[in-house]
């Protein structure tokens, strides 16, 4: 990917980046035009979408008697079909990512944590000059596990500093659950590399379940589970010409610098780039997370249908908000019903974002990435409970949120 740039060449590229980024503003029916050949940003090879099925990790559930065994390892995952398998990071048996844990609220959760990780997916990237870094982690890289939007105690919140070797002994982590269900992830947050770390592939979902929001059919609010239930983390990514992962998105930043994130050209899901799914003409609950380390998105159906949001990191609203688009930001979650009743056996529609990326990023060349995924509707009619109308309040529904007092 290295290239010389002369300045001439670096000046007509962006701005002429930047008119092509004015001109396709909120144009996300089609995907964009790719820039032009201009040397400022690194490009995936082409990639044939909605050709790969939408993966759904393992789930692992939690007992306050039986601690969890988690393990990061080094692997090699396939990101895409035509793609060959290339180098990531995993927790315990996953290629990508990790299990999505399943605890209850006042139950605590024991987390038993090591590392087996070998050189690092992004050893030549990692930036010795920022603080903490160490030469040796491109070789060894450190982690530190983190639960994020988990009342923690300090001791167990997973600090940058509290640094865990591989092959080198076990960590112990206890999660007291103390607080509302909710939509929490866990996460790698060593000093220096955690973007390097979560990039490779370090993170994994948390739902934390109480008597009101089950997740099993039994769910007094009737929402939709197993299944119907699925958590979808999306992220951006740039490839290598051989399906590497590609680390930085711009020859403007020397190999081996810090790069602050950039737009990435294949949306993935689940480790997967632009996958399908076949969906149940019903009620879905999808728990969605921006995993990525830079973008907003908007987004919202091809179709512009309709959606309901249901909950955030904190846990359940008072009650459906119903909309036709979200903004998301990195690390950000949401609790979305989507109903496909409304779609033909056969129809599809994409998971879409239009939110044009930053100046800077337009003057590099980047563009919105416009699609993330595409769901097919088949026959079967699925879950078909009713939005519900109120989510607090009232018998077998968790206390309602008070109103935030207006000064005066």
């Amino acid at each position: 990917m290295s290239v010389n740039i002369g300045r001439r060449r670096l000046l007509v590229g962006a701005a002429a980046a930047a008119a092509a980024a004015r001109l396709g503003r909120g144009t996300a029916a089609a995907e964009p035009a790719p820039p032009p050949a201009y040397p400022t940003i690194f490009h995936s090879p082409p990639m044939e979408k909605y050709v790969d099925d939408l993966p759904v990790p393992t789930v692992i559930r939690s007992s306050p008697t039986e601690p969890i065994e988690m393990v990061a390892r080094s692997t090699t995952t396939r990101f895409h079909r035509d793609q060959p398998r290339v180098p990531a990071m995993g927790y315990n048996g996953e290629s990508y990512h990790g299990p999505t844990i399943e605890a209850h609220v006042d139950e605590p959760t024991t987390l038993h944590y090591r590392s087996e990780l070998g050189r690092h997916t992004f050893a030549a990237d990692l930036d010795t000059t920022i603080h903490g870094v160490s030469e040796s982690y491109r070789d060894r890289p450190p982690t530190s596990l983190h639960l994020h939007g988990g009342a923690t105690p300090p001791q167990f919140d997973g600090h940058p500093q509290r640094l865990l070797l591989p092959h080198h002994g076990t960590s112990v982590f206890e999660f007291p659950n103390r607080q509302e269900a909710g939509h929490l992830w866990y996460h790698d947050h060593a000093m220096g590399i955690t973007r390097a770390n979560v990039y490779a592939g370090l993170t994994g979902m948390y739902f934390l379940r109480d008597g009101h929001d089950t997740g099993g059919a039994d769910n007094p609010l009737g929402l939709p589970s197993g299944p119907n239930e699925i958590p979808l983390v999306l992220q951006e990514k740039v490839f290598h010409e051989n399906g590497r992962q590609s680390l930085r998105s711009t020859p403007v930043v020397p190999q081996g610098l810090w790069e602050g994130g950039a737009v990435g050209d294949r949306g993935v899901v689940n480790g997967r780039v632009w996958p399908k799914m076949t969906v149940e003409r019903g009620l879905y609950r999808f728990r969605l997370i921006n995993a990525a380390s830079f973008s907003v998105w908007r987004l919202f159906f091809s179709n512009r249908m309709r959606f309901w949001v249901i909950g955030n990191e904190g846990g359940l609203l008072n009650e459906p908000v119903r909309c036709r688009s979200i903004l998301v930001a990195p690390a950000e979650r949401f609790d979305i019903l989507v109903d496909f009743g409304s779609l033909a056996p056969g129809e599809s529609v994409e998971l879409c974002n239009d939110l044009t990326p930053p100046f800077q990023a337009t003057m590099l060349g980047e563009v919105a990435l416009s699609r993330f995924c595409r769901f097919t509707a088949g026959t079967g009619r699925g879950h078909r409970g009713p939005v519900p109308t109120a989510l607090r309040g009232g018998r077998n529904r968790p206390a309602r949120i008070p109103r935030r007092p207006v000064p005066r």
